[in-house]
């Protein structure tokens, strides 16, 4: 079997660069290892496998590789992708919420982790986000790099339009995983209300979803859009 062709598992780590690890930190160094893995192949002129690669950290299997095929596809993009709204959600952001300055943030394939009820919560990878998280204002994007006084790192409270053109409460955090030598990996996550959204809409891991941001007045907003066949 090929280097590129063997599952990632805990073993490839070694235990004292692990040491205190938890199961995000995992996640990200295996990303990092399939970059790497993509890199190879295209040395060796192979074509990119497309199907979902079977992850293992710490002897449990982890249904990431569909998101991290949408995270590793390119460089840093300063262009808006060229994407329409549908138009039932456009006219309830702009007539029925008085929103506007709609903005499209990501769009990726629910992972086991996002659809787990011990998870509660949606994960967006700063690298899903390529052309820089615009959705965010300046404000916004320092207050989630603080932390509260109990060191907590502070989140922000955004309003979700569900697929079913419904609202909710959620929180938006930020994760941010620092290595030395290594340029950091950043991760967006939506939580505290999460599981009743997936339960509310029938979520399921390989759903396609897209998320988009928009503004009623200051208030950072969030839609939901389910891509199902």
């Amino acid at each position: 079997m090929e280097e590129w062709e063997k599952p990632v598992s805990s073993e490839d780590f070694a235990k004292e660069d692990t040491e205190g690890w938890k199961k995000l930190d995992y996640l990200l160094c295996v990303g990092e290892r399939y970059e790497e893995r993509e890199g190879l192949m295209r040395e060796k002129g192979l074509k990119q496998n497309t199907v979902s690669r079977q992850i293992i950290v710490d002897s449990r299997t982890d249904a990431a590789a569909n998101e991290k095929q949408e995270n590793l596809k390119g460089g840093p993009k300063s262009k808006q992708p060229d994407r329409e709204i549908p138009q039932d959600v456009k006219n309830k952001i702009i007539n029925g919420l008085g929103g506007d300055k709609i903005l499209f943030v990501c769009e990726k394939p629910l992972t086991k982790s996002d659809c787990d009820k011990n998870e509660h919560h949606l994960m967006m990878t700063e690298k899903m986000i390529s052309w820089s998280p615009l959705f965010l204002s300046d404000d916004e994007k320092e207050l989630l790099k603080t932390r509260d006084e109990k060191n907590k790192l502070n989140k922000i409270q955004v309003e979700l339009l569900e697929p079913t053109l419904t609202t909710c409460e959620l929180e938006l955090g930020r994760w941010e995983m620092k290595k030395p030598g290594k340029s950091s990996s950043v991760t967006f996550v939506l939580s505290h209300g999460w599981n009743d959204v997936v339960k509310r809409n029938g979520l399921k891991a390989g759903d396609h979803v897209e998320v988009w941001s928009f503004r009623r007045g200051s208030q950072l907003c969030l839609a939901l859009i389910t891509k199902r066949n």
